[in-house]
């Protein structure tokens, strides 16, 4: 699918929303809310259901995004495309994941390095890494928690020859079970998963250049409003 200019900045608007949703989530600290608010209170509620709620939906569209990008001007997606784009990734999101995870590890060992500043800043815990934990934080599961989004983003991008595949030869056999399977066990199934169903949900739409013909002022809110509590 061609992105045209219209389109592009309906991109650009729709991020700028998503990311002050994720700046919403980020803000909420139980523990802070509700040693300032009674537990039950309607206000801690308020900003439990909006904070914990409502602006969830922003990291799964995020990854819809992401999926629908990757795929833009490429009907045929040839193995040439997967290396071109992938090399790029390594540069966009490979490279920065690694520096700062590395930056996390080392700004945890100078914290731990006096009993005031594990105090302070690790809330008195003592730093201790052998060599294959040193590599799991590092590559896998880093200190630097918000950097799990780019780590599942790059495995996404490895995938992408499989989910291109199946979207190109199932379709809507394809992603409608996978949504509906994701929709009614999220609960149990592995973190992860939210990353792949939204990424497929956004590489369909970008692979299928599927379009709504229908008025936009109706169908927008009619589709997107249920789907936003359905998410919730």
């Amino acid at each position: 699918m061609i992105i045209s200019d219209y389109l592009s900045k309906k991109l650009k608007f729709f991020s700028l929303f998503l990311t002050v949703l994720v700046v919403f989530i980020h803000t909420y600290k139980e523990h802070v809310v509700f040693g300032i608010f009674p537990q039950g209170d309607p206000i801690a509620y308020l900003m439990f259901y909006i904070s914990a709620g409502i602006c969830n939906i922003a990291v799964p569209l995020f990854f819809a995004i992401s999926g629908f990008l990757f795929f833009k001007g490429n009907p045929v997606f040839t193995f040439n495309d997967y290396r071109t784009t992938v090399s790029k990734r390594i540069f966009t999101l490979l490279t920065p994941y690694l520096l700062v995870s590395l930056i996390s590890i080392i700004l945890h060992f100078i914290a731990g390095l006096t009993e005031e500043s594990r105090n302070l800043f690790l809330e008195g815990r003592e730093v201790h890494l052998g060599i294959a934990d040193f590599f799991k934080t590092w590559f896998v599961q880093p200190w630097a928690y918000h950097l799990w989004f780019i780590r599942n983003l790059m495995i996404l991008c490895i995938l992408t020859p499989v989910i291109y595949f199946l979207t190109k030869k199932l379709g809507y056999f394809f992603i409608v079970p996978l949504f509906f399977v994701w929709l009614v066990s999220s609960s149990i199934l592995p973190a992860f998963s939210t990353s792949f169903v939204f990424f497929s949900i956004g590489a369909f739409l970008s692979i299928k250049e599927v379009n709504f013909p229908v008025n936009k002022k109706i169908i927008y809110p009619i589709l997107g409003i249920p789907l936003w509590l359905i998410l919730i």
